[in-house]
């Protein structure tokens, strides 16, 4: 039975991955560091702990992470600013369906908890969700399966009944390993061979995965 679902925000919810990956090259290129798309992509969902030894790889231990990952966000913000919090298609119908349903809903993001609440606040989806859960507030973020734990025990779910919902591949493997049932909606990547395991179910927008979760709540 599904008694829950959770979310990842950037990506799933709102369409601002794109914007992520612009901030952290531009970050990186103020810096001296020539980063490219396939760097970006390769930390997102990444908790800090994870993406700084991963660039420190790529770029050397001269790549300062966390002053870069600063004018990063104060790019981010700027954009936000300038130009709004887009959207992912198909969020809103498969928010009011969950709500019809009943089904307490969580979000669980590499984004802090403050910081969540208040995207999801200005783009209208925070009255939908049971509880925000922020990379902040556990020990080991994605792609280890703790934030995911914590999400299904705040409404009181085992992993096991819960659909989770993913773009990125370090969050497939979160919600997999907590124990949920991922379905994907890709953004910036493709489910490849090597995800295809992980995965419950693939769909290109939260608005056609909601017979996705209407065939697992009738069926289990």
């Amino acid at each position: 039975m599904i008694n829950g679902v959770i979310f990842d925000m950037d990506g799933t919810l709102l369409d601002t991955e794109r914007v992520l990956i612009r901030c952290w090259i531009k970050s990186a290129a103020l810096h001296g560091f020539e980063m490219k798309e396939q760097h970006a992509l390769n930390i997102r969902s990444l908790q800090y702990r994870f993406a700084e030894p991963y660039l420190k790889r790529v770029f050397g231990e001269s790549f300062d992470y966390m002053a870069i990952r600063e004018t990063r966000k104060q790019l981010f913000a700027e954009e936000l600013q300038k130009n709004g919090i887009p959207v992912k298609q198909g969020v809103l119908p498969f928010l009011q369906f969950c709500k019809e349903q009943q089904i307490p809903t969580v979000v669980a993001t590499a984004t802090p908890k403050d910081r969540a609440t208040r995207y999801l606040e200005e783009v209208g989806f925070l009255p939908y969700f049971t509880e925000i859960f922020g990379s902040n507030q556990v020990k080991t973020g994605k792609p280890f399966p703790d934030i995911y734990q914590a999400a299904a025990q705040s409404i009181n779910c085992a992993p096991s009944d819960c659909m989770a919902f993913e773009d990125a591949p370090n969050g497939v493997l979160s919600a997999f390993y907590a124990g949920c049932k991922v379905v994907m909606i890709p953004d910036l990547s493709q489910p490849d061979e090597m995800l295809q395991p992980f995965l419950y179910a693939v769909a290109p927008n939260l608005e056609q995965a909601i017979p996705i979760l209407k065939e697992a709540i009738q069926h289990g």
